[in-house]
């Protein structure tokens, strides 16, 4: 039974509370943590209050017959859902109300959104702990940062209206508000490393808890929690570190005292929330995304908003999709709409996002200090991440330039003001011309252009695999691959001919009885160090699944490193899964594989038409 020790946080819980709202939507101590990103140098003192929410009466969808002039007072003025009543001239006029305030539309509880009453959203819970120590609580705090229930309830308040805003009123952020006593006295020493104070957090909550209560989207997983730790002053090693995933929770963690909780940047705890959700960084050696995206610039005070592909990716909308020419083709702001185009690739992994983006002239996202208003198009390279190149995310600059681990400049936009001409778009893969953009113009609601798809002439790259089809060899398996697990299981691999993806044959790997690590390998001379590669290759799957804290299930990889493809469990058919890497040696050992370090499982999985080849730079 979930028994938490107050109501939920926001000013309109008690509102809410008469309506319901559906929501839609491994413990691994080796998962990474992750830094808050950007810099903390343009951060503002944070404010622990929050102005009183304007009342809201029921809605109407028309404005209603103004007073005669001079005869006006606020009183008068009939009550608009998510509008605020004012006299001008004597007469009524109305502005939006603050997003996030109560309403009501047909008797329904709801929140404001541009004007207007939102009743139909998708909706998380989340749970902020509060984490004393068996001899030091939060209120003993006398210095900067969270010092009261009161102080952590405004902060919560702030990153629900944010979080309101950056899904454009789709997604409510609701956060709870409990807190648990440690049996350890506030030390130093009081926990050997972060993930063992993790566990004690989370298992000490569980004992009054139900975390299931905090599943919005029914993965078996509590989907985000903030830990504050009662540390007082001190920054414990213990308390340090960004989002992981802890005997059922994903979660993060923050000293009472942090310097993101002593100067309010409520962006930085709402990018750890993105991260428990799925998303990852965008900001490293390679980065560019800068303030379009609050997962590589979370330390702006108002934060920053999210991109086109941080949105896609959280399931609050799917672009259009282009795989042909397109003419005419409109973008509205993506401060304002979900309104952005996909264009396809030969590749799955590698495509490109568009959309229009605008600095807001106050509030959110209007920290940035020069005004930008165009074209943000964002070259996706899926296997890819923020430490290589080819990168994850890559903008790609109006003005032909743009440095790795840069922010955006105006001219880097796309308007028909620049003069930049007609965008080619080129390949990670092969270098070849993809598709360009032509006839950019602007429209009452914002960008017009046409995107013109083009043949790809460059030739594919050579496959460094010997035998990547599995189809050669005259023994029980196939020739250039060898076989390895960490248990040595009969009938583990086989060479199959009823099942391929391609051609006659395929590698299958069956882990029936004890969960294992099995995998077929290939040792690759011949690489250059420090150029970028990228191993793909189809796999299916039947019945995988891992045990207790499996994080992968049929997968590619790099023997003896982390670098892997997703590795999905359960039953599957054909899906290609490709990873990147940067090579560190002239060789390397690459892998169809069914487990991985720490992670063994059961099932079975294929694989077929592997391939290794080099990539082009983003830069």
């Amino acid at each position: 039974m979930r028994t938490c020790s107050s109501l939920p946080v926001t000013a309109v819980a008690a509102l809410l509370a008469a309506a319901s709202f559906v929501g839609c939507g491994s413990d691994d101590p080796r998962v990474e943590a992750s830094a808050d990103a950007g810099s903390p140098a343009d951060a503002a003192t944070f404010d622990s209050g929050l102005d009183p929410e304007p009342d809201a009466g029921p809605f109407d969808a028309g404005l209603a017959p103004e007073p005669d002039a001079g005869s006006c007072s606020v009183a008068e003025c009939p009550p608009l859902a998510c509008r605020i009543a004012s006299c001008a001239s004597g007469s009524c006029a109305y502005a939006a109300a603050e997003d996030g305030a109560a309403c009501l539309e047909s008797g329904e509880a709801g929140l404001c959104h541009a004007g207007s009453c939102r009743t139909a959203f998708r909706h998380t819970r989340g749970l902020c702990v509060v984490a004393d120590f068996a001899d030091a609580t939060l209120e003993g705090h006398t210095g900067a940062g969270l010092r009261s229930l009161t102080d952590v309830r405004a902060m919560l308040e702030q990153m629900e209206r944010h979080w309101w805003w950056l899904s454009l009123g789709t997604h409510r952020m609701e956060w709870e508000l409990t807190r648990i006593r440690l049996d350890q006295p506030l030390s130093d020493e009081a926990f050997s490393d972060w993930a063992e104070y993790r566990d004690a957090v989370v298992g000490k909550l569980a004992e009054t808890v139900d975390l299931g209560d905090f599943d919005a989207d029914g993965d078996g997983l509590l989907d985000t929690m903030w830990v504050i730790a009662s540390t007082h002053d001190r920054a414990p090693a213990y308390v340090m570190g960004g989002a992981s995933r802890h005997l059922g929770a994903n979660l993060f963690v923050d000293a009472q005292s942090s310097q993101s909780v002593a100067v309010g940047a409520y962006g930085n705890f709402n990018h750890e929330v993105c991260h428990n959700l799925g998303l990852p960084d965008l900001y490293g050696p390679f980065g560019t995304i800068g303030f379009l995206s609050l997962m590589h610039d979370s330390w702006a005070l108002p934060a920053n908003g999210l991109s086109a592909f941080d949105r896609m990716k959280l399931g609050w909308f799917e672009p259009r999709r282009i795989d042909q020419t397109t003419r005419r083709v409109e973008l509205e702001p993506a401060e304002q709409a979900f309104s952005a185009v996909r264009v396809a690739t030969a590749r799955a992994a590698e495509y490109f996002l568009i959309e229009h983006r605008r600095r807001p002239e106050a509030g959110y996202g209007s920290a940035p200090a020069e005004r930008y208003d165009g074209l943000a198009i964002f070259h996706v390279f899926e296997p890819g991440h923020q430490g290589m190149d080819p990168p994850l995310l890559k903008l790609e600059p109006a003005d032909g330039a743009m440095a790795p681990d840069t922010f955006p400049q105006p001219a880097d936009f796309w308007a028909p003001e620049t003069g930049a001409g007609h965008f080619v778009a080129r390949s990670h893969l092969t270098g070849g011309e993809l598709f360009r953009i032509e006839n950019l113009e602007r429209t009452a609601r914002g960008l017009r252009l046409d995107v013109v798809m083009l043949p790809d002439a460059s030739s594919p790259a050579d496959n460094l695999l010997a035998n990547g089809s599995f189809e050669d060899g005259a023994g029980p398996l196939p020739d250039g691959w060898q076989t390895g697990a960490w248990l040595d299981e009969p009938d583990t691999f086989a060479w199959d001919t009823a099942i391929r993806h391609e051609g006659a044959r395929s590698a299958r790997i069956s882990n029936l009885g004890a969960p294992n690590d099995a995998h077929f390998s290939q040792q690759v001379g011949g690489l250059t160090p420090g150029a970028p590669y990228l191993l793909c290759g189809w796999l299916r799957g039947e019945a995988i699944v891992g045990y207790e804290d499996a994080s992968a299930g049929a997968n590619l990889c790099l023997m003896g490193g982390w670098t892997r493809s997703p590795g999905p469990f359960g039953t599957f058919d054909w899906q290609e899964q490709c990873a990147a890497f940067s090579a560190d040696s002239n060789e390397v050992t690459v892998g169809c594989r069914l487990g991985f370090y720490s992670s063994t499982a059961t099932g079975t999985a294929w694989c077929d038409a592997l391939t290794l080849t080099p990539l082009q730079s983003a830069f």
